[in-house]
């Protein structure tokens, strides 16, 4: 724990793109469920079908402040995006201005991959924000040249797969 926030820990595949085994978002324990239901407190950057905000079920490890993720209890309408782009110039431009302007944000780290360094950025799509809208031009970028995306989770539901 630190800052006396707890963290939750998500195993992932070491084989997917990424390579990494684990991911541990921010959390915050909701108040009267015991420890055991956490407010999601970041967007994930690997870790599929949780959003900022979600509420999850979690179990503690044996490292203080550690929490194994159990299952999703209640989504906040939040939507995640993961975005690889090869430059920040990228975040100067048109396309992500308009989602800056619809209420969107980020949170980024750069991963050494087999193509190259490159920038992931974890969007998080607030519930207020058209989320069909967001996505076309998330969409939009991609059709540029900009970045590619893949779907980490959402509420838009139109037969909507991940792109890569």
């Amino acid at each position: 724990m630190v800052d006396g926030k707890p963290q939750v820990l998500f195993s992932l595949d070491p084989q997917d793109w990424h390579g990494h085994g684990t991911e541990t978002l921010w959390a915050e324990p909701v108040e009267g469920s015991d420890w055991t239901r956490f407010r999601l407190l970041n967007s994930p950057y690997f870790v599929m079908g949780v959003a900022f905000r979600d509420i999850v079920v979690a179990t503690p490890r044996a490292e203080s402040g550690i929490f194994d993720f159990t299952r999703v209890a209640e989504t906040s309408g939040h939507s995640t995006y993961m975005l690889l782009v090869d430059g920040e110039e990228v975040l100067a431009g048109s396309d992500w201005r308009l989602l800056k302007a619809m209420g969107c944000s980020y949170e980024s780290m750069h991963v050494d991959l087999t193509v190259g360094r490159k920038l992931l950025l974890s969007v998080d799509i607030p519930d207020l924000v058209d989320i069909a809208e967001a996505h076309a031009i998330i969409a939009e970028g991609e059709s540029k040249g900009f970045w590619l995306y893949q779907i980490g989770a959402t509420t838009f539901i139109d037969g909507m797969l991940p792109i890569w």
